[in-house]
């Protein structure tokens, strides 16, 4: 008789606690899943956030390497060309430095226009600089470079600009 008693009790506690442990165990992997997903849209808007910031970091530079905004940005009365040129050169690799980590922000072809940008900004300086005495005063360099930037490099540079916009546009 005391098996039975022990068996008619023992049986509905062991489903009564299986049953509770089952319970349990599934709203402790409900809780789990939806702090996953809580902490996944976190990091979702933390990540949107820093593409925004490298996005108008790099258009930024490309503003800042423009023909007229870096000829204006930089020129120094009393420099001569060769010291513009170099000046120049120096300021276009010291941006594109600055901004080398934002590359991981960006898709492969939107990094690739704007090192397309820079390198056509930086071709352009050094064929106007070939153009003139390196004795001459800066300004020259500075004319030279705002009239024959105005075609190609204007277009680099505002094609690269688009496909950041695009690119932002797409992730929002």
């Amino acid at each position: 008789m005391d098996y039975q008693l022990i068996t008619t009790v023992s049986l509905p506690l062991l489903i009564f606690s299986v049953m509770g442990i089952w319970i349990i165990n599934r709203f402790l992997n409900t809780q789990q899943q939806q702090l996953f997903a809580f902490t996944r849209n976190e990091e979702r808007k933390q990540l949107i956030t820093l593409r925004m910031q490298t996005a108008e970091r790099l258009t930024l530079f490309l503003e800042r390497i423009s023909p007229e905004s870096i000829v204006i940005r930089e020129q120094v009365s009393g420099m001569t060309v060769q010291q513009f040129h170099s000046k120049l050169l120096k300021t276009i690799r010291s941006e594109y430095e600055h901004n080398l980590a934002a590359q991981i922000y960006v898709s492969a072809s939107t990094w690739d226009q704007i090192k397309v940008a820079k390198e056509e900004m930086t071709r352009l300086v050094n064929m106007c600089a070939s153009q003139i005495s390196p004795q001459s005063p800066s300004i020259e360099l500075g004319r030279i470079v705002i009239e024959q930037g105005g075609g190609s490099v204007k277009n680099m540079i505002s094609h690269a600009i688009q496909q950041i916009r695009s690119e932002l546009n797409s992730i929002s």
